[in-house]
């Protein structure tokens, strides 16, 4: 019997959460993140008899997980799959969409000194293939660094425009507010960070509460 799943012992809910702002591309501009991980242990029983009391007393484990991102307008939901046992599945989705956005950040640095030969262009679903959830990210860049990184899910999406221009030179123009971009994705990849620490000090939680 997996562990997260069910067990015998029995706890108060256990919940770890966090929450940061993110950098604003303009002064007016106004972005967060929240995340909130939680486990909450209820009692069943196994095999109840027609006559008598139950045989043995099960506890249940209810794994839940979110991190919210807004910027301006715009704000989408991260949520855990469905029976997702020790936040395993949402932990997977945190990293492939930190590491999605850390390649993307990279890349345009590297553009944005010396040209690359071709675009880049990435899709990437976010979820299992067995789950009806269609998170996803996707990614584009052009030679010189132009382009755009999206996160998607719960049918709602938000999109990091980069935009690069090119003076009568051929070189690239300045823009404060292109770097302040950049430094809010960056911002959201720690945040992205600190969701994931906070998945394993849960679990960390939950061990502690079998242990004693």
């Amino acid at each position: 019997m997996d562990k997260y799943t069910k067990g015998t012992v029995k706890f108060d809910n256990l919940l770890v959460m966090g929450r940061d702002f993110l950098e604003g591309a303009y002064k007016t501009d106004t972005g967060f993140y929240d995340y909130a991980f939680s486990v909450e242990a209820y009692t069943d029983w196994a095999d109840p008899p027609k006559k008598g009391k139950p045989k043995a007393e099960v506890v249940n484990y209810v794994w839940t997980g979110h991190i919210n991102i807004c910027v301006g307008s715009a704000r989408i939901h991260l949520h855990s799959p469905e029976h997702d046992y020790g936040l395993v599945k949402q932990e997977k989705k945190l990293i492939l969409l930190k590491e999605k956005l850390d390649h993307f950040v990279a890349e345009y640095k590297k553009r944005i000194k010396t040209p690359a030969k071709k675009h880049l262009v990435e899709r990437t679903w976010l979820n299992e293939g067995n789950t009806h959830f269609t998170g996803y990210t996707s990614s584009k860049l052009d030679e010189n660094g132009d382009g755009v990184f999206v996160i998607a899910d719960c049918h709602k999406a938000i999109h990091w425009w980069v935009y690069v221009w090119l003076d009568d030179k051929d070189k690239i123009v300045k823009d404060t507010s292109r770097d302040k971009l950049i430094k809010q994705l960056e911002d959201l990849s720690k945040g992205l960070g600190k969701a994931l620490k906070a998945i394993d000090q849960l679990r960390k939680f939950f061990d502690r509460e079998l242990d004693d």
